[in-house]
């Protein structure tokens, strides 16, 4: 389903003049692609269960109070760990992520899986940095592994002005673009959900402007060489990509996932203008060198602009180079929890799920599998950053279903490389893990068939296998749990030589910004 929504995509930017469509000097193609993707490529099941939502209150009583208790949030987390409070002072690197990126604990402190590795070697470089931290479901992750600054009530402010200011004029102007009403017309005939209405469109353009002069004062009391964001596309960190092109500052995407042919922020970006888009980064930090030939396929000949650098996974890289101590103390605490049950004749198979927050994240056919899986097999399910607030709705899920060998809370609050040492096969719907997997030599399975597409090379290599009904599943967690012990050793790279590279890489940001 996402390489035919991206074909949609591609002859949109083919039949209509996207690189051209300009509100207050911003080309909009992103906004509007972004808007397209979200409406109509979520991924769906036959058969949903949705995470149950309180609809007592109005859509604007709800927001009010959401925004009222985020206040209350970040003043008591603030307050609550004040020692991570971090303050505006010039930085060479700065950096924006969310506190669903902070989805392991490292020592009971919450690690920014992104942000906080990056971090970690700008500091052994003598270059300093500031994480600015958003959160906007009012979630705040606390005590912090790192320092950092909540702005997220900041955000709140300008995106409450945003509301309040007239729409009518860019609204029009939107309407009134090339061709925009026959682009309309056309994502009609396809079948998608069309945009939102003009007022919509123009109150999001507005928004972006106003957070990204927020973030253009930060800029300039900060002076850094360069702002890291995670992901890029979301509103908050386009305004921030727009504030650093505006200031003449480097605007970076760290890969926090999967980077296929079928994504949207990262693949087929076939209509570019010539200095690129001012929402886009102007670089890209990717894992490997499939996505930087994944992003050159688009902007070759076309921009000087949104250049991929190859730098690796740094997550993984510092976790396998052991330098850090506390990565060793939790590897050696998690071993107990891996021990095999001398009750068993039949050695402990341990098996990862990863959830995502979609609308059935866990279908009935896999909880059939998992009732149905044999007794040596030990199940870790993990949630997804998203998802932690659901927590109680998935542990209740599994106790109606009386289902008492699956491990919730340490699969989602140990580090993900931790667990990856650990575990058998990981399974998961459509998950980047798959990749992650891959790294530890650790084989998967996809229980969707329409995120077969996002592995190709997993799946090729049978890495990653397909499994859509019970006893598929049950049949490939077995093969790929022999493969598994086949190859129990990590690769035998040389991770000291990787980090030096990734260091390298960074020396050269900051020297040449």
């Amino acid at each position: 389903m996402y390489s035919d929504f991206m074909n949609i995509i591609n002859d949109i930017e083919s039949d209509f003049p996207v690189s051209t469509w300009k509100i207050n000097n911003i080309h909009i193609w992103p906004i509007l692609r972004f808007n397209l993707f979200f409406l109509n490529a979520s991924l769906r099941t036959s058969k949903t269960r949705s995470i149950p939502q309180n609809k007592a209150f109005s859509q604007k009583k709800k927001l009010f109070i959401e925004n009222l208790n985020g206040v209350i949030q970040a003043f008591q987390s603030r307050r609550l760990d004040i020692s991570h409070n971090d303050n505006f002072l010039d930085v060479d690197f700065l950096f924006l992520s969310q506190a669903t990126n902070r989805n392991s604990k490292i020592e009971s402190y919450w690690y920014d899986r992104i942000c906080d590795p990056y971090i970690t070697i700008a500091n052994e470089l003598n270059i300093s940095s500031l994480l600015l931290e958003c959160s906007p479901s009012h979630q705040y992750r606390t005590p912090r592994y790192s320092q950092s600054i909540f702005i997220q009530d900041k955000i709140n402010i300008c995106k409450f002005k945003s509301k309040l200011s007239k729409k009518d004029t860019i609204a029009e102007r939107i309407s009134n673009l090339d061709s925009f009403y026959s682009f309309k017309e056309y994502i009609k005939s396809k079948g998608l959900k069309n945009l939102p209405e003009a007022k919509s469109l123009a109150y999001q353009i507005i928004s972006i402007q106003n957070m990204s002069a927020y973030f253009s004062k930060i800029l300039n009391h900060t002076n850094p060489k360069a702002g890291f964001s995670v992901p890029y596309y979301w509103d908050i960190a386009m305004a921030f990509n727009l504030a650093c092109q505006q200031s003449g500052i480097r605007s970076i995407d760290i890969q926090h996932g999967i980077q296929s042919s079928s994504h949207v922020a990262y693949a087929r970006w076939n209509a570019i203008p010539t200095d690129g888009y001012e929402l886009l980064p102007s670089y890209f930090l990717c894992w490997s060198n499939s996505e930087v030939e994944l992003i050159n396929q688009w902007r070759d000949k076309k921009t000087q602009n949104h250049q991929p650098i190859a730098i690796g996974n740094l997550t993984l890289e510092i976790w396998l180079s052991g330098r850090v101590k506390a990565f060793k103390n939790v590897n050696s605490k998690i071993s107990n929890l891996f021990q095999a049950d001398n009750n068993l004749i039949e050695a402990t198979t341990n098996i990862l799920f990863t959830l995502q927050p979609i609308n059935d994240p866990l279908p009935d056919w896999v909880i059939e599998s998992i009732q149905a899986s044999p007794k040596h097999w030990k199940w870790w399910m993990r949630l997804h950053p998203a998802m932690l607030s659901q927590g109680d709705f998935i542990e209740q899920l599994l106790h109606q279903n009386d289902i008492d060998n699956v491990n919730l809370q340490s699969a989602t609050e140990l580090p993900l490389p931790a667990l990856l040492t650990n575990i058998d096969v990981h399974v998961t719907q459509l998950s980047s893990v798959v990749l992650e997997a891959d790294f530890f030599n650790v084989p998967s399975v996809i229980t969707d068939g329409g995120a077969v597409q996002l592995f190709p090379e997993q799946i090729k290599s049978s890495m990653a296998l397909l499994a859509t009904n019970p006893k598929e599943l049950i049949d490939a967690i077995t093969q790929q749990s022999l493969k598994r012990k086949k190859s129990k050793a990590l690769l035998c790279k040389d991770r000291e030589s990787l980090i030096e590279e990734a260091k390298k890489i960074l020396i050269d940001i900051k020297k040449d910004s």
